[in-house]
C-alpha cells in the first residue's frame, strides 16, 4: 500500500485517543487508510468493527439512520434514533469507521461526540477533508503518496505499477521517469493514479502523459472551474471519462442513478439496453477501475458499485446531458416491476428489497420531489415492507400520505390502506384506524382485493371488546377476500382475528375448528403462519389440554418457521415475538420450567437491548405463565401488574390478561368480562409506551432471580 509510516502514526494516535479524524484532500486515499488501519486493530476490539458509509446520505437528518444500519438493526418508533444508536452499541467494545464526514460535519460532530460519551469502549477512526472539531480528537492529515525517492521508485510509482500488474497489462522498465511524472502531475492521489494506471491496457504511459497534459488545460480552461481541494481529483475523473467511447460515457451517466450496488437486470433496464450489451458495458467500465464487483449475501449474483465520487461526477454529466428524469423513470419503473411481483405482506422484507432497498428509497425522493403522485403511489406502494424493516415509520406514513393524493382512486385506496399498516407497526393506532377508513372510502364500490386487508386491520382494534363493528368488518372482509386478486394472507387473517375473538369470550372448541383449517394452507407468509400456530397453541393453553400442547410442539411445520423468524430477528425484525412467549409458557405449562426459561433467554439475546413496543410485556406474560406452572402465583402477580396493556397483539393480551386472572385464582372463561372498555382504552394508549421502563426493570429481575444472563 506504501502507507506504512502513516499507518503507525495513526495507529499510534488510536492508542491514546478515542477519535482519530484522518483529514486531506478527496482521493488522497484516507478511505483505505483508515481501513487498513481498523483491519491491523481489529484484534483489540472483541465486538468487531463497523464501517459506517455517509457518502451516500443527502442531509444531516439521515446520519443516525446511517449508523443504525451500519449496526445492523432497525429503530424502534417514537424515540430517537441516535439515542437507540447509542443503547444499542452500550458497552460494547467496538472499533467505528466514519467516512466521508465532511458534507454533514457539523451533525457528525455531535453525534460523535454524544457517542464517546455515552459508550465508554469505542473508539473512531473518522475521514473528513477537515477536522471535526471534537473534545479529545486527534487529526491526522493523509498526504498525496510520494513521488519523489532517493532510493528506488516512490510510493505513488509503486501504486500505479502495482495497478497495471493486477490488470494484465505491461509498461517498459525504461517508462520509469515517465510513470513517475504521471504521478506528479496527479500530485501523488491514489485514485486519480489508478485512474491512470488502468487505461495502460490500449496506452502506452507517454501517450496517457500527453493526454493528461491536454486534459489539464481543457479542464482549467474551457470548463467550470471545480471547488478547491477536489479540483484535482474532479481533473483525473473526468480525463478518465472522456477517455471512454460514446457507448460507455453514456451508461456511466446512466448507472448513476443507481444509489447503491445494483444487479445486471437493474443495469440494463436503466441502461435501455439488452442484457448481453449491458453486460459488455459492465465488463469495460470494471477494466477501467470505473466499477467495482462486490458479492452480496442475499443474491448469488455478482453485484456492481460506483465508487461515490464516480457515481456523483457521472450524475453531474447526466443532468448536463438532459436525459436524467428519463433515466430515473426506467429505473423506477423497473424497481416496481420487481418488487411488486415480490410483494406477499406489506410486514415482509424479502430478499428482493433487501437488494433494492436503497434504490426504491432513492426513487421515491425522487418522484416526490418532482410531485409525481402517480409514479410515486406506484414505488410506495411495493416498498412499504422497506419503511417496516428498517424502522421508518413516520416518514413512511408521511410519503403514503402524499402519494394517496393520486388521481387514481384505486392506487389512492391502496397506498392509504398500507398506510393503515405502517402506522400500526409505529403503534400510532388512532392513525391507523383513520387510514383503513379512508382506503375503504376511497375503494368505495371498486373490486378491489386489499379491500380485506383493510377490514382486518379494523378487527384489530374491535377483536377485544363487544361491539357491532367486528361482526360487520368480519363480514364484509369475508366478501372482499373472495374477489380476484385478493390474498389469502387477508383471509387467513380475519380467521385470526375471528378465533382470537372466540378465545376471548372463551370458546375454545370453536376457536380451534377455525385454526385447525386455517394454519395449513400452503405457502403462507411466515408472520400469518407463526400467528395461527401460536393462536392454536394459546387456545389449548388456556383450556388447560396437555395433549393439545405437546402435539404442536411436536408438529414438524413449525421448526422450519422458527428458523426464518431467527434470521428475520437478524435483521432487526422482531415481528413473530408473540408465537415465542405463548410457545414458552405452554412449555412451562406441561412442567419444563427451566427448559421454558432457557428458551426464553435465548429469545431475550437476539432481540439484543433495542426492542419494539410491547415485546417485553409478551415475554414477561410467558414468564408468568412459567411462574404459574411452578406453584409461585405470587410472583406472577408481582410480575404482572397490569402488564397486559402493553402487549403487542389481541393474542398476548390474552395470554397476559389469562396469566392474571390464574394467578389471583380468578379464572374466567370469558375473558371480556374483565372490563372490555377499559380494555381497548389501555391498549390504544401511548401509556403502553410509559409503562415499558417498568416492564424492562422486571423481566430482567425475573432473569437475575435464576442466574439467567441474555
Amino acid at each position: 500500500m506504501g502507507r506504512d509510516d502513516e499507518i503507525a502514526r495513526a495507529r499510534g494516535l488510536l492508542g491514546s485517543s478515542r477519535l482519530v479524524t484522518l483529514t486531506g484532500a478527496g482521493g488522497c486515499g484516507k478511505t483505505r487508510l483508515a481501513i487498513e488501519v481498523a483491519a491491523r486493530e481489529a484484534f483489540g476490539f472483541k465486538d468487531g468493527t463497523v464501517f459506517v458509509d455517509l457518502a451516500r446520505i443527502g442531509g444531516d437528518d439521515e446520519v443516525a439512520e446511517t449508523f443504525a444500519n451500519a449496526i445492523d438493526f432497525a429503530p424502534e418508533p417514537g424515540r430517537p434514533i441516535d439515542q437507540q444508536v447509542r443503547s444499542r452499541i452500550g458497552a460494547k467494545q467496538m472499533l467505528l469507521v466514519v467516512d466521508n464526514c465532511e458534507h454533514v460535519l457539523d451533525e457528525i460532530a455531535e453525534q460523535i461526540d454524544a457517542l464517546l460519551n455515552a459508550c465508554p469502549n469505542i473508539r473512531i477512526v473518522a475521514t473528513s477533508r477537515e477536522a471535526l472539531d471534537v473534545d479529545g480528537e486527534k487529526a491526522l492529515r493523509v498526504p498525496s503518496m510520494g513521488v519523489e525517492s532517493d532510493d528506488g521508485r516512490p510510493a505513488a510509482a509503486l501504486l500505479f505499477l502495482e495497478r497495471v500488474t493486477e490488470s494484465g497489462a505491461q509498461v517498459d522498465p525504461a517508462d520509469d521517469g515517465v510513470i513517475v511524472e504521471i504521478c506528479r502531475r496527479l500530485d501523488g492521489l491514489p485514485l486519480a493514479i489508478e485512474l491512470a494506471a488502468a487505461r495502460t491496457g490500449v496506452l502506452s504511459p507517454a501517450q496517457i502523459l500527453e493526454r493528461l497534459d491536454d486534459r489539464f488545460t481543457l479542464l482549467t480552461g474551457g470548463r467550470r472551474r471545480t471547488r478547491g481541494r477536489q479540483q484535482t481529483l474532479e481533473t483525473a475523473i473526468a480525463w478518465s471519462y472522456d477517455l471512454l467511447d460514446a457507448d460507455e460515457q453514456d451508461a456511466l451517466r446512466r448507472i448513476s442513478v443507481m444509489p447503491a450496488a445494483f444487479d445486471l437486470d437493474l443495469a440494463a433496464a436503466v441502461l435501455a439496453r439488452t442484457t448481453s450489451a449491458t453486460l459488455n458495458l459492465l465488463d469495460s467500465l470494471a477494466s477501467r477501475s470505473l466499477l467495482h464487483t462486490i458479492r452480496d449475501d442475499h443474491s448469488p449474483q455478482l453485484r456492481y458499485r460506483l465508487l461515490e465520487t464516480i457515481r456523483a461526477y457521472a450524475h453531474d454529466r447526466l443532468v448536463e446531458q438532459g436525459d436524467g428524469d428519463g433515466t430515473r423513470e426506467r429505473h423506477a419503473l423497473r424497481i416496481i416491476g420487481r418488487l411488486d411481483a415480490a410483494a406477499v405482506m406489506p410486514m415482509t422484507m424479502r430478499p428482493e428489497h433487501r437488494l433494492l432497498a436503497d434504490d426504491a428509497l432513492a426513487a421515491i425522493d425522487w418522484a416526490h420531489a418532482n410531485g409525481d403522485t402517480a409514479l410515486g403511489a406506484q414505488l410506495v406502494s411495493v416498498t412499504t415492507p422497506v419503511f417496516t424493516a428498517r424502522g421508518l415509520f413516520d416518514k413512511g406514513i408521511a410519503l403514503h400520505e402524499w402519494a394517496a393524493t393520486v388521481d387514481d382512486p384505486a392506487m389512492r385506496s391502496k397506498v392509504l390502506v398500507l398506510g393503515a399498516h405502517l402506522a400500526m407497526g409505529a403503534a400510532r393506532n388512532g392513525d391507523s384506524i383513520r387510514l383503513a377508513k379512508l382506503s375503504l372510502r376511497a375503494a368505495a364500490d371498486l373490486p378491489v382485493p386489499w379491500r380485506a386487508y383493510a377490514h382486518a386491520l379494523l378487527l384489530v382494534y374491535s377483536v377485544l371488546v363487544e361491539t357491532g363493528t367486528f361482526t360487520e368488518n368480519l363480514r364484509l372482509g369475508r366478501a372482499a377476500g373472495s374477489l380476484p386478486g385478493a390474498s389469502q394472507h387477508d383471509q387467513r387473517g380475519l380467521d385470526l382475528f375471528e378465533a382470537d375473538r372466540l378465545i376471548w369470550h372463551g370458546d375454545h372448541p370453536a376457536a380451534i375448528a377455525i385454526l385447525e383449517r386455517a394454519r395449513w394452507f400452503p405457502d403462507l407468509d411466515p408472520l400469518i403462519a407463526m400467528n395461527l400456530h401460536g393462536a392454536h397453541l394459546l387456545v389449548h393453553l388456556l383450556a388447560g389440554d396437555r395433549s393439545g400442547i405437546e402435539a404442536h410442539l411436536r408438529d414438524p411445520a413449525v421448526p422450519p418457521l422458527r428458523a426464518a423468524w431467527t434470521e428475520s430477528v437478524r435483521r432487526g425484525e422482531h415481528w413473530l415475538i408473540s408465537y415465542e412467549a405463548i410457545r414458552a409458557a405452554g412449555v412451562g405449562f406441561l412442567g419444563d420450567h427451566d427448559r421454558a426459561r432457557r428458551d426464553l433467554t435465548d429469545v431475550i439475546a437476539h432481540l439484543n437491548v433495542d426492542r419494539m413496543p410491547g415485546v417485553d410485556a409478551d415475554l414477561l406474560g410467558a414468564f408468568a405463565w412459567i411462574c404459574i406452572g411452578a406453584g409461585e402465583p405470587d410472583r406472577a402477580v408481582e410480575l404482572l401488574d397490569d402488564t397486559w396493556s402493553g402487549a403487542r397483539s389481541p393474542n398476548t393480551s390474552i395470554l397476559l390478561i389469562a396469566a392474571e386472572q390464574h394467578a389471583r385464582g380468578n379464572i374466567d372463561k370469558d375473558l371480556s368480562v374483565v372490563g372490555s372498555g377499559e380494555i381497548v382504552r389501555r391498549f390504544m394508549m401511548a401509556e403502553i409506551v410509559e409503562r415499558e421502563q417498568r416492564t424492562r426493570r422486571m423481566l430482567e429481575s425475573e432473569l437475575a432471580r435464576f442466574g439467567l444472563t441474555s
